[in-house]
């Protein structure tokens, strides 16, 4: 964790890198409602930057919650609220350690060595003092293979899932107007008064359902 700047977000990638903080790395996809920080205003991007293989942890709030930075969130940028574990592959394997930390021992160490009484922190000289039970290479080289493939088989997964979702909106969007989610006061149903939702009255659920059943 750094004494970074405060960071300046934008509305999309265009203009910004992707940033992950703590409450997105529990997240199926942690791109996926993540913010963008500026291009231009971010001078701190080379010390945010992810690279692959890192672990990430929470520090403040909620301690504890870790990912493992696969192809899928390389070269994205990560907040200031996240500590970086950066292992030396030639004396561990990052993959294990990141399965250690994950286990219900892992998390137990962390949390002992976490400090404050309403809001909980932990610090990257606390972390550097837990100790990591060094089994032997083959074991702990399985382990790192397994979480490097579970990972690996993440990553395509979520790009097969944007894909289908991207082929039911362009679908929905042209044939039912997807997009329209508001209504009007005139056009509750007095009969449904119990359902004061303007998604239930734009139409989309009726038109989507038919579309459906219409469908080949």
């Amino acid at each position: 964790k750094g004494n970074w700047t405060k960071i300046i977000n934008v509305k999309s990638q265009e203009y910004g890198h992707p940033i992950i903080t703590g409450s997105d790395i529990v997240q199926t996809d942690c791109l996926e409602k993540c913010k963008y920080a500026s291009k231009k205003y971010t001078k701190e991007k080379n010390e945010l930057k992810l690279n692959r293989n890192m672990i990430l942890i929470t520090c403040s709030g909620t301690i504890g919650n870790l990912t493992y930075v696969s192809e899928y969130l390389e070269n994205s940028l990560g907040a200031p609220d996240l500590i970086r574990i950066v292992i030396d592959e030639n004396k561990l394997y990052s993959g294990y350690v990141f399965a250690f930390l994950s286990s219900k021992i892992g998390q137990t160490l962390i949390k002992q060595s976490t400090y404050g009484s309403v809001i909980q922190h932990i610090t990257p000289e606390s972390l550097y003092q837990i100790p990591i039970p060094v089994l032997l290479d083959k074991t702990m080289q399985e382990i790192h293979f397994l979480i490097q493939d579970a990972y690996s088989m993440r990553d395509e997964a979520k790009k097969h899932l944007k894909k289908a979702q991207e082929i039911i909106i362009s679908n929905f969007s042209e044939k039912v107007g997807i997009e329209e989610f508001s209504t009007s006061i005139e056009k509750l149903d007095q009969k449904s008064p119990l359902r004061l939702d303007a998604f239930y009255y734009s139409g989309f659920v009726k038109d989507a359902i038919n579309f459906i059943e219409q469908a080949d």
